[in-house]
């Protein structure tokens, strides 16, 4: 159906695994340590599937965009972030 917004087009509906970051962070910071392992989790997941990417499609998580993107390598600078957190 649809979603209200453009799938593959900046800042309006993909998920970029670097955001995941600030979310992972504001989680832990509430206490919500394991929402922030399970969001982490999830991210490095759609990146290993995936690859390095620029950014996915929100819903099914297909990679679109630049290829290699070294950014997305947050994905496990988001795991240590969760796993390192008092629960």
């Amino acid at each position: 159906g649809d979603t209200g917004f453009p799938l593959r087009r900046y800042w309006r509906g993909p998920s970029w695994p670097f955001a995941t970051r600030f979310a992972v962070d504001g989680l832990v910071r509430a206490g919500r340590v394991d929402e922030a392992r399970d969001l982490a989790g999830r991210t490095a997941a759609l990146v290993l599937r995936e690859g390095f990417r620029e950014y996915h499609h929100p819903y099914t998580g297909r990679a679109f965009g630049a290829r290699s993107f070294g950014v997305s390598a947050i994905a496990l600078d988001c795991l240590l972030r969760s796993e390192g957190a008092s629960p």
